[in-house]
């Protein structure tokens, strides 16, 4: 199986949701990423309005540090993740993918992974409740 590192934050990091997504996503790792950091600043139109959601952002601050799971992923699911990431979205504010970002494990061990990024934005809107739920579950 030819497979891939994926830096989850988020609601990713509640498994279940992932591996509902994407089968073969199995936790490596814990990890961290300095020079980044995470707001709800990905505006998405969900049923009732615009909500935020977890957006992961360079600051170029190495005392910023975001932290999330590496996963390891089947390549042949990449396309599927990067559905349920919106990169197939039309509209202005979506996630990038970031194909290299390298983190680090507690034990100092660096993984390139793949993440999905967004701009900082100026004014995150507010998550809704069931979703800041989901990345608290995480």
């Amino acid at each position: 199986m030819s497979s891939f590192y994926y830096f989850a934050y988020g609601s990713n990091l509640l498994n279940a949701r992932l591996q509902n997504r994407c089968a073969s996503a199995k936790p490596v790792a814990i990890a961290s990423v300095s020079g980044h950091a995470i707001n709800y600043g990905m505006v998405a139109d969900d049923d009732h309005g615009a909500s935020g959601k977890m957006a992961m952002f360079r600051t170029e601050n190495g005392n910023d540090q975001v932290h999330g799971v590496v996963y390891e992923m089947a390549i042949s699911e990449a396309p599927v993740l990067d559905k349920f990431e919106g990169l197939d979205w039309d509209r202005p504010m979506k996630y990038t993918r970031e194909p290299n970002l390298l983190v680090e494990t507690p034990t100092g061990e660096k993984l390139q992974t793949v993440t999905y990024m967004v701009e900082p934005h100026p004014n995150p809107p507010h998550p809704y409740h069931w979703y800041w739920a989901l990345c608290l579950s995480g």
